[in-house]
């Protein structure tokens, strides 16, 4: 993207989020696999991922930390505390003192900084790339971190294969503070602060409901929450299930359970990067929400009847294309629409919103999978995402269909 190749601002910010974003693949590749060593229970695979969603469900707080404080030194300050805290963990794990109840402890904190990391960026981009690039800002921004994700489970696949999960939490502590480091060059002028400076309960809930009402008001938006909350709960599920997927069915070991990274990653990419270069043909509308849904949908039900690497590795990749566009249109069509004031409120909504359901999908997912067969419960999340589109096939109302065109 050429003019994105000369904006130094987003070029560092992107490195940033590139770097972070190897340390978290690395972190969660490390924390399932010391989980299943630990204890081999399923249903432990599930509390850990549950915890971490938990800690999303925070992101409206930490979008109205967003629109108070400088973005920036926002982003600087929490990938400071996510590397020191993983630094910590790799030393507990390396020395055997790192618990089942410790690591949980680490999820959370590492998922809280995510909760907050995730507001601060998208507000941040429209101030660095002007309104006609955003789309492709918000395509390559997509594409980035599934590049870094890719590089991450590949590598983390190997240090499985050839040492052990400490090595993994220690990479993600240094990525996150190279991230720091890197973020803390951006070059921004300082911006209004918005909401008010007081730090009373009753102003911080009003900041917050704030966002609430502008998302409730959004015709698009509030069509498309129940379906999203559904699909987040499925796609948890799902991904607390991989890796007792990969040792348990396929019989495989950590290179393969890197692949399945590698797949979802690659279609992730395909599909941030086609909404970078179509973006403005393809719109916005309820048919984006409705292919999305079919793709994931259709592509777990065949997932579970395929216990065969390629075809699930496949069919992992074509999941992952409907993601990357789902992804990049979204967040292209919050940063044309909302205020800056409350940019970071209504992205913290609607994280919150997305993943409210996503510790109740993954406990469920693991306390299916120790009663039931997964090749049965991966087909029974399919079932579900499938019909969490069918809400969308009824015809639009008014303000949806104008908002949609």
């Amino acid at each position: 993207m050429p003019p994105l190749a000369k904006n130094r601002n987003f070029l560092v910010l992107t490195a940033g989020q590139w770097v972070s974003q190897v340390g978290n693949t690395l972190f969660t590749m490390a924390a399932s696999w010391a989980v299943l060593s630990l204890t081999g229970s399923r249903f432990d695979l599930g509390l850990v991922s549950a915890v971490s969603a938990t800690a999303g469900a925070f992101a409206m707080v930490a979008g109205a930390v967003a629109d108070r404080v400088d973005r920036r030194w926002a982003l600087v300050v929490t990938d400071g505390v996510r590397a020191a805290v993983a630094l910590l963990a790799a030393a507990g794990l390396l020395t055997g003192r790192l618990p089942f109840v410790a690591i949980l402890g680490v999820v959370f904190v590492l998922g809280l900084g995510g909760a907050l990391f995730g507001p601060a960026m998208m507000g941040l981009i429209p101030h660095l790339v002007p309104p006609e690039d955003l789309a492709a800002a918000n395509g390559v921004n997509g594409s980035a971190p599934a590049l870094a994700s890719l590089v991450g489970s590949g590598l983390g696949g190997a240090l499985l294969a050839l040492a052990r999960p400490w090595a993994l939490f220690a990479g993600d502590g240094v990525s996150f503070a190279l991230s720091a480091g890197s973020l803390a060059l951006l070059h921004l002028p300082r911006r209004p602060l918005a909401g008010r400076t007081g730090l009373g309960p009753g102003r911080w809930w009003d900041d917050i409901r704030a966002g609430q009402t502008f998302v409730w008001r959004h015709p698009l938006l509030r069509r498309i929450i129940p379906t999203a909350v559904v699909l987040n709960f499925c796609a948890t599920g799902v991904g607390v299930l991989e890796v007792a997927w990969v040792r348990q069915v396929l019989h495989l070991g950590g290179g393969a359970y890197g692949l399945f990274g590698v797949a979802e990653l690659l279609g992730l990419m395909a599909g941030s990067l086609g909404y970078a270069a179509v973006g403005r043909r393809l719109g916005r509308g309820i048919a984006l929400y409705v292919a999305v849904d079919l793709a994931e949908g259709l592509g777990l039900a065949f997932l579970s009847r395929l216990p065969i690497l390629v075809p699930d590795l496949i069919l992992l990749g074509v999941m992952g294309v409907a993601s990357g566009v789902i992804n990049a249109a979204v967040a292209t069509d919050l940063q044309r629409d909302v205020p800056d004031e409350l940019r970071g409120r209504v992205v913290g909504t609607l994280f919150a919103l997305a993943t409210v359901a996503a510790p109740l999908g993954a406990l469920a997912a693991g306390a299916a999978a120790s009663v039931a067969s997964l090749p049965a419960v991966v087909l029974a999340i399919g079932a579900l995402a499938l019909a969490a589109g069918v809400p969308l096939l009824r015809p639009s109302p008014p303000d949806v269909a104008q908002a949609a065109g």
